[in-house]
């Protein structure tokens, strides 16, 4: 059987649900949490954007789609930044022949990753490469835009924050010349 990547700390593909996906999730539906710090005009005015307070303790769903091969994988998260603790616990969507599935936890001020594979139970002790990163939306982090998804009746407000120059603030800064 084909061994599974651990953790991109630890050097492989769990790191893209850490450092992905849940980044997704943190700056759509956290940046949900905060829309009523959103003002009129997120341009400049008083009532500007400024990142929510993200939950120090959660627990959630997660899809990582991955458009190479068209196929997408299911766990379910647990964040505690408070003691600075992460759980992936892979989930079965469909009977695939062969697939191990894996529970990560992950201690990073013990600075360590246990991979444990559901069936076999057996526990592999890794040793986390990265210091501790919180899923948070920093303070110096760029409004980009809010949207509402879902439907009728169901919908939620979501903004979406970046770490890069906003794309808006470069329009002004466009120079026109003449065509000779």
């Amino acid at each position: 059987m084909p061994k599974r990547a651990p953790l991109r700390g630890a050097g492989g593909a769990l790191g893209a649900w850490l450092l992905g996906g849940l980044w997704v999730w943190v700056l759509g539906g956290l940046g949900g949490l905060g829309a009523g710090a959103l003002g009129a005009d997120p341009w400049g005015s008083p009532g500007t954007p400024r990142p929510c307070q993200a939950p120090q303790q959660w627990e959630g769903r997660q899809v990582l789609y991955r458009q190479s091969s068209g196929r997408n994988s299911r766990a379910l998260l647990s964040y505690d930044g408070l003691n600075q603790r992460v759980r992936v616990l892979d989930e079965r969507k469909a009977l695939i022949p062969c697939k191990r599935l894996f529970e990560y936890i992950l201690l990073y001020k013990d600075g360590v990753m246990f991979q444990i594979e559901q069936a076999t139970k057996q526990c592999s002790k890794i040793t986390l490469g990265v210091p501790w990163d919180p899923l948070d939306i920093p303070q110096n982090a760029t409004f980009e835009d809010q949207y509402s998804i879902g439907g009728p009746q169901e919908q939620i407000t979501v903004q979406e924050w970046s770490d890069r120059k906003s794309a808006r603030s470069c329009d002004a800064d466009a120079v026109e010349e003449p065509l000779a």
